[in-house]
């Protein structure tokens, strides 16, 4: 696997409109980053709609009810990103530019954990 600067964690369960509208967001910004998809149900739905809109994002199921959490950790496990945004399914970034924005706060070494608005 190539090696990417940035990732994004999403738990979900269920809620496949929100992340879509989630990973709409992502593939807007001006950043290249990966997505994982951690699935906490059984959604064979969730699975064909990311393979047939989202065919970039990584899907990961566990479906026996682990809670967004232990999805969150898992997602954080399997991430390939230097950087790692964990985000709730209902997040929606507000601009191309924030992940760009975000990450030039990383340059100044002062700087560790940053709460994206």
């Amino acid at each position: 696997m190539t090696a990417v600067a940035v990732s994004f964690v999403v738990p979900t369960r269920g809620r496949i409109e929100q992340v879509a509208d989630l990973l709409r967001s992502i593939a807007a910004q001006t950043i290249a980053a990966e997505a994982l998809v951690m699935d906490d149900g059984e959604s064979g739905e969730l699975k064909h709609v990311l393979a047939r809109d989202f065919p970039w994002v990584r899907y990961h199921r566990v479906a026996t009810g682990r809670g967004p959490a232990f999805q969150r950790n898992r997602g954080i496990e399997l991430a390939g990103g230097e950087i790692v945004f964990p985000l709730d399914d209902d997040t929606r970034l507000p601009s191309p530019l924030t992940v760009a924005q975000t990450l030039a706060d990383f340059s100044d070494p002062g700087v560790a954990p940053r709460a994206v608005p």
